[in-house]
Parts: structure tokens; sequence; C-alpha cells
């Protein structure tokens, strides 16, 4: 039977059951399940009728359902419920279809919640890193400012109100006006920064600061914000300046500045260690102080921590090689470099150049030493030079007694000029040795080219043959004569050492010549003119070629240590210059040197009267007061000045000459006297005299000429000095220009 044809009976039976069923199906819940509604929310048990709700019933085969109960009321004509119509229907996946959309809605609305959480903590995090950090925070939106970190505040000492009150410009250092300017416009004119910009700013306190900003940029739709991270490098710019200027100085110091590691190799050099050495900056660093094979540096390093371990520093002259060969002196100072802990790390080498410091240093001690030799020289000559005076004085005079007797007079005229012989080696001793002020006048070269030869003859080893070529008679030039001793023995000397072992010929020759204009190519410095030229040339090992462009330099020598300062030529080649002239040189290894020496001629040649013994010598009828400490040069001085015509008192003592001068003062017209006495000098003896006397004119007799002894002679008024061993001549001469100055013209009885 189907449902149509179901009486009204059975459904109300059937309805019956199905709520007999559902009555134990609640009962069976509610005994599993103690709560009153499900996990679903909707009731288990029916509300009430009419309604609608859902059971769970337990299947045949055990699994769970959901069952959706519908029941309506049936009502009659009169409206009154006469039975229930009702519907059952098996909800199981629908339920299932609206759990799984409320719990999406869950999902959605849960991570909605968890996203909005991550982006206030993200900005909470933003915001204490953007207040702590050490950069200045600044963010632009369209170019407008909207957040500016503390930092700003503390870089430019303004508060943030104030800041957001004020122009970048207004704190932009004036120095940097322009520059900020000009980006400013950019950014106006298309919204971009550079990436990076340095610039100064005045803060609030009116201090400087320097500060570098970052700059980036990021378009979202309309918007352009601006990301500028500013940081303070006032001190980072100071250290950086501090640093240039050091890295300056040390690169223009003129001292040599090596940093080297804590194990002694080369890690930096300045360029003075390029100058001074020689080598390029390549060549120095790499290198090891601790391996140079310099005897200087052998056990360096052991110095150097025996210094460090007392807390000092290592100071040392040290002599290297330029690269060139020629030698380079060096004050060198080393100073530890230590780290935080203590460790050394590097070394630091200071070197000064004393090469010229040493050279003068050592020409000091040859001045010395030369002068000490003069002043024995001196002493010597004082004495030797008297007893010269005696024997050419009576010389002399016994000439003028043997007239009339030939073989006599042919005698004593050989002791004279053996005499004169002596008195010019004491001269060239005294030259040799002396250091006298440079004079330079009108000199005869060929003279002192005789000189020198025969100083050179007696110090040369009869295995050297030295020859003459004198080609002109006098050889006139403005110069020292000393000086160009010097230049004729230095050159002699030199080579006479190149022919000492196997001997050899000297040849010097003397000449005058013209330099033109072709000529003047192969001399430096020189014009066209007369010239004098003096030629050395020897036989002996000669000069490499490598070494023909060092000879004049100080200290070069290719002498072995011990034969040789290194000085001479450099001597040479300074004195040649210093009087206008020019050398040169040619040398063949083993067959000799020759050295050119080109002087300037004088155009005219100066009027020159011989003074030697002759007739018709001055002479005079004066009185004249003679005091020098040697009896027999008082005497024969005496002698000859009597044959002259004068009357002489002569004396043995400056204060027996004193009280003599003082019982006749004005009886005398001359007084001459010896510089060097026992109880008090020329020059004092003068000066008192000059008291009692002023208008008294004063003769100086000396054996040796120091250099000082022209102005002690003017400041003590003595009219003219003269040379022992006096010369007949000479001494007739000086005394008859004294008595006839104007001053002293008058004659005294």
């Amino acid at each position: 039977m189907n449902d149509n044809n179901k009486s009204k009976k059975q459904l109300i039976e059937e309805l019956n059951g199905l709520r007999a069923q559902v009555a134990t199906l609640e009962d069976r819940l509610q005994r599993q399940m103690p709560a009153a509604t499900g996990e679903d929310g909707f009731p288990l048990v029916p509300a009430g009728l009419p309604g609608v709700y859902a059971v769970r019933i337990v299947h045949a085969d055990g699994s769970k359902r959901r069952v959706e109960v519908s029941e309506i009321p049936v009502r009659n004509s009169g409206g009154k419920a006469v039975s229930i119509a009702g519907t059952a229907h098996d909800g199981t996946e629908r339920k299932q279809d609206h759990t799984n959309s409320v719990h999406a809605v869950q999902d959605h609305v849960s991570a909605a919640i968890e996203q909005e959480q991550k982006v206030k903590k993200s900005v909470e995090h933003f915001r204490h890193m953007a207040e702590n950090i050490e950069q200045g925070l600044t963010i632009l939106e369209n170019r407008k400012v909207v957040y500016i970190n503390k930092r700003i505040t503390e870089i430019t000492g303004y508060t943030l109100g104030e800041l957001n009150t004020m122009h970048l410009d207004d704190i932009v250092a004036p120095a940097d006006k322009n520059l900020i300017g000009e980006l400013l416009e950019k950014y106006n004119r298309d919204g971009t920064l550079p990436e990076e910009t340095v610039f100064g700013i005045t803060r609030k306190d009116g201090a400087v600061r320097f500060v570098h900003s970052l700059y980036s940029a990021q378009k979202t739709g309309p918007i352009m914000n601006s990301y500028i991270v500013t940081t303070d490098i006032t001190e980072r710019k100071k250290a950086e300046e501090e640093r240039i200027r050091l890295t300056k100085a040390i690169e223009g110091a003129a001292e040599i500045v090596l940093i080297m590691d804590a194990g002694g190799t080369v890690l930096y050099a300045n360029p003075a260690a390029t100058k001074l050495t020689g080598y390029s900056a390549a060549e120095i660093i790499g290198t090891n102080i601790f391996e140079m094979s310099s005897s200087t540096c052998k056990g360096l390093y052991d110095k150097l921590h025996t210094a460090f371990n007392k807390g000092g520093v290592w100071t040392e002259t040290l002599t290297h090689r330029h690269k060139d060969g020629t030698p380079c002196i060096f004050d060198t100072t080393i100073s530890p470099i230590f780290d935080e802990s203590g460790k050394l790390v590097n070394l630091l080498s200071v070197g000064r150049d004393a090469t010229r410091e040493t050279m003068l240093e050592k020409q000091i001690l040859q001045s010395q030493k030369m002068k000490a030799l003069g002043t024995l020289a001196g002493g010597i000559a004082h004495d030797f030079n008297n007893i010269l005076a005696g024997i050419i004085g009576y010389t002399e005079l016994a000439l003028e007694d043997v007239e009339d007797r030939p073989k006599t007079q042919e005698l004593l005229q050989q002791a004279r000029e053996s005499a004169e012989r002596a008195r010019e080696l004491v001269g060239q001793i005294l030259t040799f040795s002396r250091t006298a002020e440079i004079e330079k006048k009108p000199i005869k070269t060929v003279p002192i080219v005789k000189e020198v030869c025969k100083f050179l003859r007696s110090s040369m080893p009869s295995t050297i043959e030295i020859r003459q070529n004198i080609k002109t008679e006098n050889g006139w030039v403005m110069a020292d004569p000393t000086q160009v001793h010097q230049i004729l023995m230095n050159l002699g000397t030199n080579a006479g050492h190149a022919m000492r072992q196997k001997g050899g010929v000297l040849q010097i020759l003397v000449e005058e010549i013209f330099i033109g204009k072709d000529d003047v190519v192969a001399y430096k410095d020189l014009k066209t003119g007369h010239y004098l030229h003096l030629t050395t040339k020897d036989t002996g090992h000669g000069i490499k070629k490598a070494d023909l462009s060092r000879i004049f330099d100080p200290y070069f020598s290719t002498k072995k240590k011990g034969e040789g300062t290194g000085l001479g030529l450099a001597v040479v080649h300074g004195i040649v210059k210093d009087h206008g002239g020019d050398i040169r040189v040619h040398s063949t290894l083993n067959k000799g040197t020759t050295f050119h020496v080109v002087l300037p001629l004088m155009k005219k040649t100066p009027v020159h009267r011989e003074t030697g013994n002759s007739e018709n010598l001055p002479t005079g009828t004066e009185h004249i007061l003679l005091v020098d400490d040697e009896p027999d040069l008082v005497k024969i001085i005496k002698l000859v000045l009597e044959r002259l015509g004068y009357r002489v008192i002569g004396v043995t003592g400056a204060e027996e000459a004193l009280e003599t001068f003082k019982l006749a003062r004005n009886s005398y017209g001359l007084v001459i006297t010896d510089k060097t006495m026992p109880e008090m000098t020329g020059f004092d003896l003068a000066k008192k005299i000059k008291q009692i006397r002023p208008d008294i004119p004063i003769l100086l007799c000396t054996g040796y000429n120091e250099t000082d002894d022209e102005a002690k002679a003017e400041a003590a008024g003595i009219d003219a000095v003269v040379t022992k061993p006096i010369q007949q001549r000479e001494l007739a001469e000086k005394i008859r220009a004294a008595l006839d100055t104007d001053a002293h013209r008058h004659k005294h009885c």
C-alpha cells in the first residue's frame, strides 16, 4: 500500500513510532553527550511542535547520520489540529558543507587578525629601530616631511618642533649652501636627489658638523616616498683630514720614512726614500732590513730589540750606497709600534740625510788639522826665517864688500841663492798648510808652477820624471795664489799616486789659448776669450770610464781605504769654478790621465817691478828704533839700515823699546818691531807707542802671516808689514814709503 492510500490512522501510528524512536534516540544521545546541544549548535531534541529539528541516529551499518525532521499540524475546517504531517531528511552532507563554510570564515577572520597584529608589531619594531639607530632618519611623502627620528635632533641640536618649522637651508653651513641649493633645486624639479651627499651643517649652538646623507625613493601609485639616512661624520672627517695631513707631511718630508712589519720587511717608502737612495719604491718595498749585506746592518735585529726592551728607540748613523754607487750617510732612528695588547706589529724608520753634514764635519776636521799644521809650521818658520834672515843679510853685506873679488862674490852669490831656496821652501810649507781667507789679486802663474814642480820633485820617488813645458812668460790671472797652488798640488799628487808602483812621466804644461765660439761647446759655462791653460798628464793606471763622471763628487775616490779622503778633486773643481774657469779630464786605462784646467787671463797685464838686490836702493838719514827678540837679527838689520844711511838704535825687548822711545819720543822718525816677542806682541807695542806719539810710522816684521794680521796691524796703527827673511830692497822701499807719506813728511832730528 502506497503512502497515498494509507489511512490517517496508519500515519498517526507511524508518526508515534517515529516519535518513540526519537525519544529513544534522545535518551541514548543524552547518555552519550552531557551537553544539551551538539557541536553544530542545533538542538538534539524537539523544542516543541510544530517545528524543525535535527537528530543524530546510528545507521544499521554503525555509522552516525544526521536526520533533519520537519513537523507541521494538519487542521480541520474549524482550524483544529487533527493530525501531524512531517518529513525526515538525511542532512549529513549538507551539515558538513555548512561546517566547512563556517570554518573557512573563521580561518579568514583569524588570518586577518593575525596579519593586523603582525603589521602592528612591525610598525612597533620599525619605530623602535628608527628611534635608536645612530643615524638620523627622515621620511618624506610627496616631498613633505612625515617623520624625523630623535637622532636628527641630536645631530642638529634643534627639537622636533623646531625642525618642523625650519628649512634645510636654515642649518646648512655657509660653505655648502650653494651645493645644497643646487640639490634642492634638482629635487624640486624632478623629485630626485643624489644617492649620497656630504655637507656641513651649523648646529643650534653654532658648532659646525659634517654629515653624510644616503637617499633612496619608492613610488607607490601617486605617492612618492623618500628616505634620507644621515650620519654624523665629523670625527671621521677630522680623522680623514688628519690622515691626509699626515700623509702629505710624510710624502713631502725631506727625511726617509719607512714603515716595516715586525720582521723588518718594508711595507711603505716615501718619495724621499727613492730620491735619496736612487731606488724606486717598488725596489725598496719588500726588502728586509735585517737581511741587507751592509756591514752596518749586521746584528741590527739584536740591537733594535735591546733598545726596545729598554723602552727606547734605536738611533745610529748608517752608511749606505746610492744606486749609482756613491756613498749615502743617514742619521737613522727606528721606533717600535705596538698594538693594544702590547704586541710589536710594525717598525718605523726615519732617516735624515747627513751626507753633506758629515762631509762638512770631515772638512772641518781636515781644516783643523791643516790649521794645526799651519800653526806648527808658523812656529818653525818664525825661527827658521830668523836664521835665514841672518844668512841672507850677512851674505848681501858681504857681497857689497867683495865687489873687487869676483871669485868670492860668486861663492857668496851661490850661498845667497841657497838661502833664497830655503826661504821659498818655508813659504811653500806655509802656503800648503795655512788656512787663509781667499784673496783674489793679479798673480803670475808661472812662478807658482815652478814652485809646485820643486815641491812635487822632493815628495815623489825618483822613478817618476817631472817635465815642465812652459809656453808663456807670466800667465797673469786674477786669482788667489794659495788656491792656484792647491790646484796644481792636488793634480800633481794624484798623478804621482797613479804612477807610484811602476813609475812614469808627469808632464805639466802652461800656455795661453783663445777659446772661440766653436770651442765653447767643449767647455761648460765659458765665454769666448783668452785663457790660461794648465795641463797635467801622467802615464799611470788611468780611470775607469764609469767613474769619470763621478770623480769630482765629494768623497768619491778610486783609491783604497786609507789612501785618500775623496775631497781633493772636489776641492779642485770648486776652486776652478769659483775663479770662472773650467776643468776637464781624459783617461785611458793602463795608459794615463790628463786634466785640463782653464782660467780667464787678465785683459791688461799689470805693471810689475822686480825687487831684487840691485843698485840705487832708497836711502835716508832718519833716526830708526829697531826691536827684535833675536840679537843676531837686530845686528844684521841694523847693519843693513846703517849702510842705507839711517841712524839706528837696536834693542832686543819690547819693554826696553818702549822705555827707550819714551826717553826720546820726538827724535825717532820710524819704529821697526818684530811681531812675536816674549814680553808683548808687536801689535801691543805699536799701540802703546801710538798712544805716546800718534804720528810715528811703524813697520812690523813677521816670519808667519796669519789671516787676521792685516786687521790687527790696521787697528794698531801699523803702516806696513815686512815678511821674513827680510830682503834688503823690500825693507828699503817700505821704510821710504812710510817716511814719505803726507802724514810723516816732516823730518825728525
